[in-house]
């Protein structure tokens, strides 16, 4: 599943906004305890990047068990994973390297 380009870039501008105030705070995050744990900052990146997401699908599933709210959950993780695979989210309109 790949996510459509939007028309216009306006609809989509605060989704840009959110995306880079959650990417600063990805790196500030990776950045803060590699060293004393030990770890390479990849991997704090790998655990943090994973938290971070299950956050936000906890977020969006908050107190529901209703079949079409989690379906739409796993619908966007599938839609990112497939976009990752395939162009790293290169063709993410509102992303960092997108053209909104």
């Amino acid at each position: 599943m790949r996510l459509r380009r939007p028309q216009s870039c306006e609809p989509t501008k605060y989704k840009a906004q959110v995306y880079d105030v959650a990417l600063n705070a990805f790196f500030k995050a990776r950045a803060l305890d590699a060293e004393s744990l030990g770890k390479s900052r990849t991997e704090v990146g790998g655990d943090i990047a994973e938290a971070m997401v299950a956050a936000a699908i906890s977020g969006v599933t908050y107190k529901s068990r209703d079949p079409a709210t989690l379906a739409h959950a796993a619908l966007l993780l599938r839609g990112l994973a497939d976009q990752v695979e395939h162009d790293g989210l290169a063709d993410l309109s509102w992303g960092y390297r997108g053209t909104c």
